[in-house]
């Protein structure tokens, strides 16, 4: 989760070793940048929460689709992963790329989940609030 000055990668793909697991949700947007074009070059497999966002809006993707990197064929999503459905090549050998572009409604679903944990922990309160409604 870094932002790198001048939005240039902050993650070199030289620097991995050969099982590397990156997780990069840092750079979301066309013009940020997080790995470089040689760490997803190297990637085996790219798990994505948005596979199409991924690939075609965010710096990473598009600076390796500008390098000739095909990344399509080794990206799965995350649904994919979670529901077991890659099989044995989520565990091959190879470097490992998470690659987040977030989502409010991910974003939701763990703040929910952590705060219904915490209230069953007695580690948060209720309050009660009351939004007044916008007239329109």
């Amino acid at each position: 989760a870094a932002r790198a000055a001048g939005e240039r990668p902050v993650l070199d793909g030289a620097w991995l070793p050969d099982d590397a697991l990156v997780a990069s949700i840092g750079s979301t947007l066309p013009a940020q940048r997080e790995l470089d074009v040689a760490a997803l070059e190297r990637c085996a497999l790219l798990v994505a929460d948005d596979p199409p966002e991924v690939l075609g809006n965010s710096g990473d993707g598009l600076a390796a689709a500008a390098a000739g990197v095909d990344l399509a064929a080794r990206t799965r999503s995350l649904h994919e992963l979670v529901a077991g459905a890659l099989g044995a090549g989520a565990r091959g050998p190879g470097v490992r790329v998470f690659k987040s572009v977030g989502s409010a409604l991910q974003d939701l679903a763990v703040a929910r989940g952590v705060l219904e944990r915490a209230l069953r922990l007695g580690l948060a309160v209720p309050t009660p609030v009351q939004l007044p409604k916008k007239e329109r």
